[in-house]
């Protein structure tokens, strides 16, 4: 397959890395007996995995429980670019598609690992075990996302 347009990907672990920290909202692509879903997440970043929470019911959980298989997209970096004719106008952005399987999480200790992790990309906080009482983690649907490969692209930003 001939990559169209190869000037714009981004093959530096360190901008993909910059991506993943910087961008707010991952939107996450599933398809289930209900057909193709896509929802907007908040999400943390762990090694080479992203946590998400949910609920536990819905159509997110039955359609993952369905099929763990995913496609995930997130951007930042975003910008007009204006042009004088409409044709002419563009967006600046950087962005990464990926690929992966979701794990439900179980035990306290997994639910706290990837709950800690999301709350650290918002807040750039740590928070200790009581932060998370067992009460709401009994009913909160913790997830990892195992990462299978990724791509970014970026489009008029230098590097």
């Amino acid at each position: 397959m001939i990559e169209r347009k190869p000037e714009r990907r981004i093959t530096d672990p360190e901008e993909l890395a910059h991506v993943l920290r910087k961008a707010q909202i991952l939107r996450l692509g599933m398809c289930g007996p209900e057909g193709p879903y896509v929802v907007p997440m908040n999400y943390g970043m762990g090694e080479g995995c992203l946590f998400l929470h949910s609920s536990c019911s819905g159509r997110k959980a039955r359609t993952l429980r369905a099929d763990p298989r995913v496609c995930f997209e997130l951007e930042t970096d975003v910008a007009l670019i204006e042009d004088d004719k409409p044709c002419g106008f563009s967006m600046k952005f950087k962005s990464i598609v990926g690929f992966g399987r979701v794990v439900a999480l179980d035990s306290l200790a997994e639910k706290r690992q990837g709950l800690r992790a999301i709350m650290a990309h918002y807040t750039g906080r740590e928070f200790p075990d009581e932060a998370f009482p067992e009460k709401v983690l009994a009913r909160t649907c913790v997830m990892r996302l195992d990462i299978e490969s990724m791509t970014g692209a970026r489009h008029g930003w230098n590097g």
